[in-house]
């Protein structure tokens, strides 16, 4: 019916109406039969990163830009209308993406520093979302399937939910990771150079620091001590010779040699014992790994924090000093047994470096009152509450003169699979009214 309209009404005379309705309607119609075509191929989450990625001049086009490729049960909820204003398309929209696909939802995509006139629980599209891994954080079950009081105030400007106070975050790390930052040049004052002998030996503190690091993600590959054997100094020139490290300088991979081919029934393992004694094979390995952009971006990040302290220790005691300090036997060794484990343990290592580099990117270590380690948005203060409310992640909460600001969704270490229900004194339920 509303294409017959459109045929019928395309030659009117009313150019204003012609352009701001029917074009804009076409435009929708065509967007709907893609929806229709490619049902299955898009998902929310994807039609939200088109939205946020996308440029447009036109603010309210990043709501009515997408309205044919959202669900229908979405679409239907929203009235396409450029006469209001911006806040108010983005809050109507964020109602009824609460309404219809509820908390988790609606948090998962929040918490992004919503304009100053937008509740601080609406989805701005406007506003870019460098965090990752949030359908991880998603699998999680830190709300342990409790079904907490959740609903909007009769003006729908204020979001209520009841739910659990965990911890209150004492400290946060002052440099984070910027998407638009990965791959330049590492710019760190000198002044982080560790002068201990020795990494911090406490291996269950350790663990954790990398498990909250890597934001729990399942794909960890569990070797230990993962990216914390990364050395913090490139080359200890007081024990090696500088012609060990070859032609493969710092910052650049040469021709002289390749990493091994992925590990498989046709792995090339070989390349581990091709190039001369264990330590300049160790100085090698390091050295391409070092070369990664996103190595590059997670050494900004603990040379920045270097005195941050986790626990006891500062953040930079979690690591080797020197290359020396490692193990050399196995890539030293000529049984094809020990070079394949040797190989292994350098692809499980550049594994974890990355998801944990990729983890950090908007992110910021915190450590609690109570000492629990957490993985927050960077724009995370002293003094913000950690709470779990109707969804399976963590949120972070900022106490406000009236009720709190939503800052976004976290990770908790020893809080993602409903722990805090087991505690011996159970936390007390309050409501936690977000404006």
């Amino acid at each position: 019916m509303l294409q017959k309209f459109l045929n019928v009404n395309s030659n009117k005379s009313s150019k204003p109406l012609r352009e701001n309705l029917y074009g804009f309607v076409r435009q929708i119609l065509n967007l709907i039969d893609l929806n229709e075509e490619g049902k299955d191929a898009l998902t929310i989450d994807d039609v939200f990163n088109l939205a946020r990625h996308a440029s447009t001049s036109e603010p309210r086009d990043k709501v009515y830009g997408i309205y044919g490729l959202l669900p229908k049960a979405l679409s239907s909820r929203i009235n396409v209308d450029y006469s209001l204003n911006v806040e108010t398309i983005f809050q109507d929209f964020s109602q009824n993406l609460y309404k219809e696909f509820g908390l988790e939802e609606l948090l998962s995509w929040a918490g992004t520093d919503s304009g100053p006139n937008l509740p601080s629980w609406c989805v701005d599209l406007s506003r870019p979302f460098d965090r990752n891994h949030i359908q991880w954080l998603r699998k999680r079950q830190a709300n342990r399937g409790q079904d907490f009081a959740h609903y909007l105030s009769y003006d729908g400007k204020i979001l209520i939910c009841e739910g659990i106070k965990l911890d209150t975050i004492k400290s946060v790390t002052t440099w984070s990771i910027n998407s638009f930052e990965i791959g330049g040049v590492a710019n760190v004052e000198e002044g982080s150079k560790i002068h201990e002998d020795f990494p911090v030996v406490d291996e269950k503190l350790a663990d954790a620091l990398i498990e909250t690091l890597l934001l729990g993600h399942p794909g960890r590959s569990g070797l230990f001590p993962s990216f914390l054997s990364i050395p913090w100094e490139q080359y200890d020139v007081e024990h090696h010779r500088s012609d060990d490290r070859g032609e493969l300088q710092v910052g650049q991979r040469t021709n002289t040699w390749q990493p091994p081919k992925p590990i498989g029934p046709e792995g090339d393992f070989g390349a581990f014992n091709s190039f001369g004694s264990g330590k300049q094979n160790l100085g090698k390995v390091w050295e391409w790994i070092r070369a990664g952009d996103l190595f590059t971006a997670f050494d900004r990040f603990r040379k920045a924090n270097a005195e941050y302290r986790v626990g006891q220790h500062k953040l930079k005691r979690f690591f080797s000093q020197w290359q020396d300090r490692l193990n050399t036997t196995d890539l030293n060794s000529t049984d094809s047994d020990a070079i394949h484990d040797a190989a292994r343990n350098w692809e499980c290592l550049d594994t974890d470096l990355r998801l944990a580099a990729i983890s950090l990117i908007g992110r910021g270590l915190s450590t609690t009152e109570k000492g629990y380690l957490a993985l927050v948005p960077n724009t995370a203060k002293d003094g913000d509450i950690l709470a779990i409310v109707a969804c399976p992640f963590p949120v972070l909460l900022r106490p406000k003169e009236q009720g709190y600001e939503y800052i976004g969704e976290c990770y908790v270490h020893e809080f993602m699979d409903g722990e805090a229900f087991t505690l011996a004194e159970l936390p007390r339920v309050e409501k936690f009214s977000l404006q």
